[in-house]
């Protein structure tokens, strides 16, 4: 099984401009002292674009680096 420490939470909920989909994520080094945490927001059609610009956005910080610590 995986033992990465990541997360993520997606939601929709009403915004000013109608439905919102809300992004979080967040990866941990094994110890949990290095955390990379971000978040987005958009139009649900746009749902795989949001998480992909997201992940991008996580990968360039350096959270690959975190998961690779985890799984040794």
């Amino acid at each position: 099984g995986c033992a990465a420490p990541v997360g993520a939470l997606g939601e929709v909920a009403e915004g000013d401009h109608g439905e919102e989909l809300w992004l979080r994520a967040v990866a941990l080094s094994p110890d949990g002292a290095v955390a990379i945490r971000r978040s987005a927001s958009g139009s649900p059609a746009d749902a795989e674009k949001l998480g992909r610009t997201l992940a991008e956005e996580m990968l360039g910080e350096g959270a690959d680096t975190l998961v690779q610590e985890a799984a040794g």
